[in-house]
């Protein structure tokens, strides 16, 4: 029994997971640099709706952008499954950083695709680009746990959830506003790619801080 509990104590602090008596606070630069990058995650995904007119604007066919829309999907599926593997293997946040720097090519390859009119861009990027769901739908979890503990996780994941949810709601129509004033889908693409990278600081921050919280 002392064994098993020792394992368990290792595991969890391997995770970095919060004990139980860890403290937890809406207010903690932890909660709100991850739900920052949450937010401006999840306004990433919005994208796909778009795929198929972004195809169209470029001259591109109507039937190879529903392509496009499909391999994104597929990509989606793949992903999702991808991120779990490599959670037990990696950890929750350098899975999700796998994911992220993936996203970041898919939508380097995507835009170069679209600029270039080089079809297998496209469809390598569409592909690709269905990281942004396992972050998004898997990743958020994954990280929830492990930057706050099991004690504190049913505290912290609702409300991220609901900012998840405003993020993917929002993203929609603010890429459709985007090509409105600007008559491209690039300039949206280029802010996805800026997003990305102060996600990347905001995840980081955030770890940073939950592993002192944790340490203190």
């Amino acid at each position: 029994q002392e064994g098993a509990k020792g394992l368990r104590i290792g595991v969890a602090g391997q995770e970095g997971s919060s004990s139980p008596g860890t403290p937890f606070a809406f207010k903690s630069v932890s909660f709100l640099c991850f739900a920052a990058f949450v937010f401006l995650f999840c306004l990433i995904t919005g994208l796909a709706q778009h795929i198929s007119g972004y195809a169209q604007s470029i001259g591109m066919t109507a039937g190879f952008g529903a392509l496009l829309l499909s391999l994104s999907m597929v990509g989606n599926i793949l992903c999702k499954l991808l991120i779990g593997m490599l959670t037990d293997k990696l950890g929750a946040l350098r899975s999700s950083l796998v994911m992220i720097v993936v996203n970041v090519a898919a939508l380097v390859l995507i835009l170069l695709g679209a600029r270039t009119a080089t079809r297998w861009m496209m469809v390598v990027g569409s592909l690709l680009y269905g990281s942004v769901y396992a972050v998004a739908a898997v990743g958020i979890a994954l990280l929830t746990r492990r930057f706050f503990g099991d004690a504190n996780y049913a505290k912290a994941y609702p409300t991220l959830a609901f900012i998840s949810s405003v993020g993917c709601a929002v993203a929609i129509p603010a890429i459709g506003y985007v090509y409105d004033f600007t008559g491209a889908y690039d300039y949206a693409v280029i802010a996805c790619l800026a997003i990305h990278v102060a996600g990347l600081v905001l995840i980081l921050r955030a770890s940073r801080a939950a592993q002192a919280q944790q340490a203190g």
